[in-house]
């Protein structure tokens, strides 16, 4: 298959998880109590996803151009440059990203991995109550599925599946064994 072709496949998967949260953050929204806004919600699932995916582009210690206009494109906001730059004070693009030997990048990307677990916490807490709450359909189950697709698409886009990147763990990964485990707390 193609890559553009498994790219407008991922865009699908994406699309179908960030609907999801952003009408989970919605609902979350309408109570008064709770100080949910959603923009902020799917801002730190995209820079979650971003992150991750450049996580598993790092796994296999060859980050092309490709992987690179998968992951800018995929997500609705472009970001996470801008908070590794917000983070560490620096004035890295895209570009320097590319440019980096791979073995900087990852050192890179250990190096902010606690920030964006951090950030995760914005959509996981409110993806568990949700999925919680609704027993007659399993959310976490689906959202597994797109995120798997997602990293599935990304370690094919350069034309070779390397196993590093299918088995690296990520921080959109540990989003979900997180979500997997308040549910359960909350059932």
């Amino acid at each position: 298959m193609d890559s553009q072709k498994v790219f407008q496949i991922c865009k699908i998967y994406y699309q179908q998880a960030y609907d999801n949260i952003m009408s989970m953050a919605t609902i979350a929204s309408m109570d008064k109590m709770n100080n949910v806004n959603p923009k902020t919600v799917t801002l730190s699932f995209d820079l979650v996803m971003q992150f991750s995916l450049l996580q598993i582009a790092a796994a296999d210690l060859n980050f092309d151009r490709e992987e690179m206009k998968f992951i800018r494109g995929l997500t609705h906001h472009d970001s996470l440059v801008d908070i590794i730059n917000k983070t560490g004070n620096t004035k890295i693009t895209w570009e320097d990203l590319l440019k980096l030997d791979t073995k900087d990048l990852r050192e890179l990307l250990r190096r902010y991995e606690p920030e964006f677990v951090k950030v995760s916490k914005e959509f996981t807490n409110i993806f568990a109550f949700f999925d919680a709450s609704t027993p007659k359909h399993n959310y976490t189950e689906d959202f597994k599925r797109q995120v798997n697709q997602i990293i599935d698409g990304l370690a094919s886009i350069d034309g070779e599946v390397d196993e590093s990147e299918l088995r690296k763990s990520c921080v959109m990964r540990k989003a979900l064994a997180n979500i997997e485990k308040m549910k359960k707390k909350m059932e």
